[in-house]
């Protein structure tokens, strides 16, 4: 089985800009994981505020981000031990791992608060692609968009096996 850093890879790497795009109205954004590439490195909107949890996280803050005020913060922290200090409209959840690695009450609770969603996973990724699934029919939202995308090639080996990635885009 190949592992592989999602940063690796510019097939994984458009996963991040479509997430941007998703999110370029929203206020404040919370992504959930990211580690080493997070959506924030792929806004171009200005927003007031984006937060980045993950334990692989490399601890960064900023006040401005393209040029506007925006307060920017990679915390590296698991999304149980995070206290929203103010409410995100915008969640990112890319490359989600599923209810065994992380609380379904906690996320659930940032799902229901968010107004625009993006969820990701790998397709044969049984279990956790399950959750997407569940997150989906739970959060009350409408899906707007619901894109397959099959990655190959930008530094991924031939025989990667997750390739194949299921993304939603969901709004209140």
């Amino acid at each position: 089985m190949i592992e592989l850093d999602c940063s690796s890879s510019d097939a994984l790497r458009v996963r991040q800009c479509i997430a941007a795009f998703a999110l370029r109205f929203t206020r404040r954004i919370l992504e959930v994981g990211g580690g080493d590439w997070p959506v924030s490195m792929h806004l171009t909107m200005p927003t007031q505020s984006v937060t980045v949890v993950d334990p692989r996280a490399k601890p960064f803050r900023a006040v401005r981000w393209n040029g506007h005020v925006c307060r920017v913060r990679h915390l590296a922290m698991r999304i149980e031990d995070y206290v929203d200090e103010e409410t995100s409209d915008g969640l990112a959840l890319l490359g989600f791992p599923g209810w065994e690695a992380m609380d379904r009450a906690c996320i659930m609770g940032f799902v229901q608060a968010a107004d625009t969603v993006v969820v990701e996973a790998a397709r044969n990724r049984a279990k956790a692609f399950a959750a997407v699934e569940d997150l989906v029919a739970a959060s009350g939202k409408r899906a707007e968009s619901h894109l397959t995308l099959e990655c190959r090639g930008g530094g991924l080996p031939e025989n990667y096996r997750y390739r194949q990635r299921e993304l939603f885009i969901l709004r209140s």
